[in-house]
């Protein structure tokens, strides 16, 4: 039987004895993941587009029913990372004190107590979730963010992650960010790492006039020259040049974008 959304698997998961449940996604003998079971009577509409929603109560009702069950931990592993909302508290907590499919949840959205309650016990991307939304939320203070921040100070990665990932919502957060990347250990290579990060964004912008794309491409920064030869307003001079590129980063992936910019302006030229 195939379903279209996650709620009617969950109502569906809900009508089966939990020896089925077991056998469907606990026994050892079954030789595909659990995720990939559970999905594979699904319709891909079911979990794409921001339709991987089941009703609290529902979450809450499986909770109970495969609490402590051989099934349990399989099916919480295949649904955390694909529903659009947050579990119910009182499920995170349950499955965080009896140590369930911890690694899932912290790697996904879940309430602010909850990842509170991850950073503090040690989950490192439960914090980083919390800097990152602390940062871009403009919900979320100054002060807030920069105590936040205090924790990942000396995490070259962690800086790295809010600079290429993020845009700050207030400039003060931006500025706080910045100064304390200076006094990182290695910061000169944080800081252009930065400077990259908005040379790249730049790339992307579909208003940009020549001496704005003559700047970027004589950085010849492989990650900057990737989004200019997607560009609709880079020179063709520049795309040419790009095709005969070879022993740089991405270098494959430039020549294949620079090739296809070149392919669709042809074919717009003889539309016309």
């Amino acid at each position: 039987m195939m379903f279209t959304t996650l709620q009617e698997w969950a109502d569906a998961a809900l009508q089966e004895p939990i020896s089925a449940l077991n056998k469907k996604y606990a026994d050892s003998s079954q030789t595909a993941p659990a995720d990939d079971r559970v999905f594979a009577a699904l319709t891909p509409s079911a979990y794409t587009n921001g339709q991987g929603v089941i009703a609290p109560e529902t979450l809450s009702r499986l909770h109970q029913k495969i609490r402590g069950k051989k099934c349990e931990e399989a099916i919480w592993e295949a649904l955390i990372m694909h529903l659009a909302y947050p579990l119910p508290p009182e499920v995170a907590h349950d499955l965080l004190d009896r140590g369930i499919a911890c690694g899932w949840l912290e790697h996904s959205w879940q309430v602010d107590e909850v990842r509170w309650r991850m950073a503090e016990e040690g989950h490192f991307d439960a914090l980083l979730n919390l800097v990152f939304d602390a940062y871009c939320d403009t919900r979320r203070s100054l002060a807030e963010f920069e105590a936040l921040l205090e924790r990942i100070s000396d995490d070259k990665y962690s800086l790295e992650v809010v600079l290429h990932e993020g845009t700050a919502s207030w400039p003060d957060k931006e500025m706080a960010l910045l100064k304390v990347v200076e006094q990182h250990p290695q910061a000169d290579e944080l800081l252009h790492f930065a400077r990259l990060q908005k040379l790249v964004a730049r790339t992307y912008d579909s208003q940009l006039g020549r001496d704005e794309l003559d700047f970027l491409y004589s950085t010849n920064e492989p990650d900057v020259l990737r989004g200019l030869a997607s560009n609709d307003r880079t020179p063709n001079e520049y795309l040419r040049q790009m095709i005969k590129l070879s022993d740089i980063k991405f270098a494959d992936a430039i020549r294949s974008a620079a090739k296809e910019n070149l392919r669709q302006r042809s074919r717009e030229l003889f539309k016309n």
